[in-house]
């Protein structure tokens, strides 16, 4: 990571009180604040990095404390948060022209799509932040950010399983770093660790184990790509059956893993160190690493799920329009299954309402023909007539006067 980025990055304590000076503006509070943040302190520079975003006026100073924020949600592990305050960030790109901040939001994007395995979205912003990084001037931030962004593509490559052209890539990002820069070290070693990663994948592991060394040999504190650096050389161990050194490098590589916030580097290490119990006939640890794989596998495809079914291109916090809207759309549906539901008892009432008055019109009709006849035997028979078809009262009729005509 750059040095101006780290600029950036990690504003903690005095940060807010410099902002309440009139004298100092963002840039120089960036400036004052480039020490790294413990994961202990994370909470309190995300509240920092909310103040600047509160206080900022331009959108500039906007993005940058949305993609510090981002930064900080990485380091903690949370990928969602870190992914919509990065597409947060991308949303304002179009409000500056800025070059070089255009590349680093994209770049970040890039990478963390990448890491939860999101390629093809992960290459689309790649692919942006590189068409923006030929308009840095800078030639020292041009040569890293595209180095950084040449990474990128050589991953989506070895994704592919297009390992000449990821090695291109690389080369490349070797080229645009600068092989001896001294201030990449970190970015250098990890060109040479996805060489050994591309050469052991190839099974040349003279070449492999070669670009490892180099990598290891830039690196002198615990990082991730150390950890990945072990792996490959526990790796290597592993392919030739030396089992005594497979177990040395592997240890290491656990070593950083386990402390580590990294799904990619966790699911790696348990692999090969579950092959490791396996190759030495220990079931039962292989087991337990087995275990250990497939959780760092499920909560990589959990986070590689979220982010698929939910756009990450929706804010962060819905809008009040928004909020409004579905309001609107909840009494919306309230209000027509209200009317539904009266619809039903309206036209039921009414129902019930057209059978007693088909009722009171036929017991009407019945009383005048009984009036009619004086016959006790039909008013008799009027009191049930409630009860009958129309039909019914029809044939009854006719049979009392087929009586009254033919006697008996």
């Amino acid at each position: 990571m750059s040095r101006s980025l780290l600029k950036l990055l990690f504003l903690f304590i005095t940060a807010v009180p410099l902002l309440a000076q009139k004298k100092y503006n963002f840039d120089q509070v960036c400036e004052r604040t480039s020490v790294q943040v413990d994961p202990k302190e994370i909470p309190k520079a995300l509240k920092t990095a909310d103040s600047l975003y509160m206080k900022a006026q331009k959108p500039l100073d906007k993005v940058k404390s949305l993609l510090l924020s981002a930064e900080l949600y990485h380091s903690s592990g949370e990928f969602k948060k870190s992914l919509c305050y990065g597409e947060n960030a991308h949303s304002l790109l179009n409000q500056i022209d800025d070059a070089e901040w255009q590349s680093r939001v994209n770049r970040f994007l890039a990478k963390e799509y990448r890491l939860v395995g999101l390629f093809e979205r992960s290459k689309k912003y790649t692919l942006q932040g590189m068409e923006a990084a030929k308009r840095i001037t800078d030639v020292q931030e041009k040569g890293e950010i595209l180095g950084l962004l040449s990474q990128e593509m050589a991953y989506y490559e070895i994704e592919q399983s297009s390992y000449p052209e990821a090695m291109k890539y690389i080369e490349q990002s070797l080229n645009f770093f600068g092989k001896d820069d001294q201030d990449n070290k970190r970015a250098v070693a990890a060109s040479y660790q996805i060489l050994g990663d591309i050469y052991l994948k190839l099974k040349d592991y003279t070449a492999s184990e070669n670009h490892y060394r180099k990598a290891e040999s830039l690196l002198k504190t615990k990082c991730c790509v150390l950890g990945l650096v072990y792996n490959g050389l526990g790796g290597i161990r592993l392919k030739q059956k030396n089992w005594k050194d497979a177990e040395f490098y592997l240890k290491k590589a656990e070593n950083i893993a386990d402390s580590s916030k990294s799904l990619k580097l966790k699911k790696a290490v348990y692999s090969n160190i579950n092959d490791f119990y396996e190759g030495t006939g220990d079931s039962f640890k292989a087991s337990l690493y087995a275990l250990k794989y497939i959780r760092a596998y499920d909560d990589l495809t959990a986070t590689n799920r979220e982010l698929i079914f939910k756009s990450p291109e929706a804010p962060v916090k819905p809008s009040k329009k928004n909020a409004q809207i579905s309001i609107v759309k909840n009494t919306a549906i309230v209000v027509l299954l209200a009317a539904l539901v009266a619809i039903l008892v309206f036209f039921r009432k009414k129902q019930k309402k057209q059978r007693a008055k088909f009722r009171n019109i036929i017991r009407t009709q019945l009383q005048m023909i009984g009036s009619r006849s004086q016959t006790p035997t039909l008013k008799t028979e009027i009191s049930d007539f409630s009860n009958i078809s129309v039909e019914e009262v029809d044939d009854r009729q006719e049979r009392t006067i087929k009586e009254r005509t033919n006697p008996s």
